[in-house]
């Protein structure tokens, strides 16, 4: 569904919000709504990569990008952040999908590359590949950083950022009915008209970064956790 960019705004950096706000009232979740919330803008941003290397006659699969990005933002919480049964069931789901996934894009490309006689969707796969686990990388200290205020900093000066990119140079707004129809039959998630959720997402996602290392430069305690979650138990159970 496509909706306007100021609407699609106020659901992108609100939910975001909302969730590390509930996340912070009930720490027994262990992030997990700050998670549900980055995994659905992290799936928009990384099928808007794909669309964008389409664009490009780039060879790329949406499902490709979207799988590997969940995958990795999913095993890293659950690594580092929550080891429950339940995130342990959420990640299998994530990644049998994803191996699906793969697996399909391998014979798509590999089909590709026969049919074209050219090595180029090879290269397409791996610029979609690599931008799918970059995306999801990027996500992994805002799902498990501690600290509400490190979280809410990083989703505001993102959105501040965003509002003066878009003053500066607007999204280019799709005016032809056609057009509309057919990015409607193509995504079924929310979408800003004019695209551009991508350049809403990594601002937000770089600044996460960017605030955890000048917290370590300022010699303050480090947001994330130190140590990977599952090790507990091996570490209790050797002593």
């Amino acid at each position: 569904m496509i909706i306007s960019s100021v609407l699609f705004d106020i659901v992108f950096f609100g939910g975001l919000l909302i969730a590390v706000i509930v996340d912070a009232l009930l720490p027994q979740l262990a992030g997990a709504v700050t998670l549900i919330a980055l995994a659905a803008a992290v799936y928009v941003g990384a099928g808007e990569l794909s669309h964008r290397l389409h664009k490009q006659e780039v060879w790329t699969q949406e499902a490709l990008s979207t799988g590997l990005a969940l995958s990795v933002l999913f095993f890293v919480y659950w690594w580092w952040r929550n080891a429950s049964d339940l995130s342990l069931l959420a990640l299998s789901i994530v990644l049998m999908m994803t191996a699906l996934m793969l697996t399909i894009a391998i014979i798509s490309c590999a089909n590709a590359i026969w049919t074209q006689k050219s090595a180029a969707p090879l290269a397409g796969f791996a610029i979609t590949a690599i931008g799918g686990l970059i995306l999801g990388a990027l996500a992994a200290p805002l799902a498990l950083a501690f600290s509400a205020a490190f979280k809410i900093g990083a989703i505001v000066i993102g959105g501040i950022i965003w509002k003066m990119r878009e003053r500066i140079s607007p999204p280019q707004e799709m005016a032809d009915e056609e057009e509309i129809v057919a990015a409607l039959k193509e995504r079924w998630v929310l979408l800003p008209r004019g695209g551009r959720s991508l350049d809403r997402l990594l601002p937000v996602l770089i600044l996460g970064i960017l605030l955890m290392f000048a917290a370590r430069q300022m010699g303050q305690s480090s947001p994330l956790p130190g140590t990977p979650s599952i090790a507990a138990p091996a570490a209790n159970g050797g002593e």
